[in-house]
């Protein structure tokens, strides 16, 4: 799936199977790609979330990620990592971490 993004200077078509996350800072987002570059757009957090497809979730009011690229979850640091090739972290909060068991229930855990 694709998304176009403006911001003052370009519109930026964006390959959400290639994002790992958008994170806000007052009134701007940051989108995060693996190859290290990021995009920075004026859209709300809420108005961008609402465009991704299913596998973008919240985990705070700041952040969005998605769960195609997670590689662990450390609940009691309530911190998630990102990606094997650029180790990315976001702490998440405590009411999210439901969100992030739930996107995994499915998986086969040896518990």
């Amino acid at each position: 799936m694709k998304i176009a993004i403006k911001n003052d200077r370009e519109l930026r078509i964006i390959q959400t199977d290639l994002l790992l996350a958008v994170t806000a800072d007052g009134a701007s987002c940051k989108f995060h790609f693996e190859e290290m570059s990021s995009f920075t757009s004026s859209h709300s957090l809420t108005k961008i979330h609402l465009a991704l497809p299913e596998n973008f979730i919240k985990i705070k009011k700041d952040c969005i990620i998605n769960i195609n690229f997670v590689r662990s979850i450390d609940f009691r640091k309530r911190e998630v990592v990102l990606t094997e090739k650029k180790e990315i972290k976001f702490k998440f909060s405590t009411r999210n971490a439901s969100v992030l068991k739930n996107a995994f229930k499915d998986l086969k855990s040896l518990d």
